[in-house]
């Protein structure tokens, strides 16, 4: 059955799961020596890297894995402890920024936590990483942990999703894509390629590299206004009748004064008529008349004069009339 998936369905995401219980994070570890020691390097030693903004947070996800470690000694899940490696170097690499600082903080965070009955229960997954090899290894991690989600998610070739599935897919199929290719086809030395291909097992590297959706483009309010807006400047002018109510210039005309039996040709045959008519039908003075009765003189007197056929250089005047300060200038 076809899926639209959503923002929601990355949260379903079996990494998400696992990442949002260290986001969570566990109270009651405040009095062992591991919370207070990382809480005071953060806030002494490494203050320059506002890490202390962070602490909190991190403080609580080291006491969930320590809790659980000690609650489930003999059933203790190690597969958190590449879980909480990654969600460390995501929270602390994007505030420092280097490589050896961020190697000698991770490696203070585990020994703190050697101190403790963990022992080395959890230790770091590599050593002296760069930023960038860094976001591919937990991408290419977490992909090994959703690649199944997904698979299940998109078996219909008619599902659709929005823009943050999207990326979501797009990230993990092009980092795979692009490390696969590093390691087995140009045999370049940038990744220690067999550990992180062991991670997805005997799967099938073709499907690993095809998942893909539909993207489909959400409307918002704001785009629905901007199409109202265009049309509505499409729409004819409008002056304000008698009773105070605005009436497209057309449709004034027509109520007013068009006689449809009146054949144009006439008045077009005789200039001198023209003329007369003209002279005799133009308005008073702008500066001696209100707004409302000016527009009303304008159409009621020249659209009988010049009848069906010039409706169009009497619209071209009324509007400009509108336009321009209230000012009109008819060249016969």
């Amino acid at each position: 059955m076809e899926k639209h998936l959503t923002e929601d369905d990355i949260d379903n995401l079996t990494s998400k799961i696992i990442y949002s219980y260290f986001e969570e994070g566990k109270e009651g570890c405040d009095n062992h020596d591991f919370y207070s020691n990382i809480r005071d390097e953060f806030k002494g030693k490494y203050q320059f890297y506002h890490l202390d903004r962070i602490s909190d947070k991190i403080l609580k996800a080291l006491c969930y894995i320590y809790i659980r470690k000690t609650n489930h000694r003999n059933a203790f899940d190690q597969e958190l402890c590449s879980y909480l490696y990654y969600w460390l170097g995501d929270k602390i690499y994007p505030m420092v920024h280097d490589q050896t600082v961020f190697s000698i903080i991770i490696n203070m965070i585990y020994q703190e936590l050697y101190r403790t009955n963990m022992f080395t229960t959890c230790t770091p997954l590599h050593e002296n990483i760069d930023e960038n090899t860094f976001i591919r290894y937990k991408l290419l991690f977490d992909y090994s942990k959703d690649h199944e989600n997904i698979k299940l998610n998109t078996l219909n070739p008619n599902t659709t999703c929005d823009e943050h599935y999207k990326e979501v897919i797009d990230k993990y199929v092009n980092t795979y894509k692009d490390v696969y290719s590093s390691c087995y086809i140009s045999y370049e030395k940038k990744y220690d390629c067999e550990k992180i291909f062991s991670l997805f097992g005997n799967k099938n590297h073709s499907e690993l590299m095809s998942y893909s959706c539909k993207k489909q483009q959400t409307h918002t309010l704001d785009t629905l206004e901007r199409g109202k807006s265009h049309h509505r400047g499409n729409e004819l002018p409008a002056i304000r009748d008698s009773e105070g109510n605005f009436r497209s210039v057309f449709h004034r005309a027509l109520e007013k004064n068009l006689q449809p039996e009146t054949p144009a040709a006439s008045y077009l045959n005789s200039g001198s008529r023209i003329q007369h008519k003209v002279d005799n039908a133009l308005p008073p003075p702008m500066e001696e008349t209100a707004e409302g009765s000016s527009s009303k003189s304008i159409v009621g007197s020249i659209v009988p004069v010049l009848g069906v056929s010039s409706i169009s250089l009497l619209l071209y005047k009324v509007t400009g009339y509108i336009i321009k300060t209230h000012k009109i200038i008819i060249f016969i």
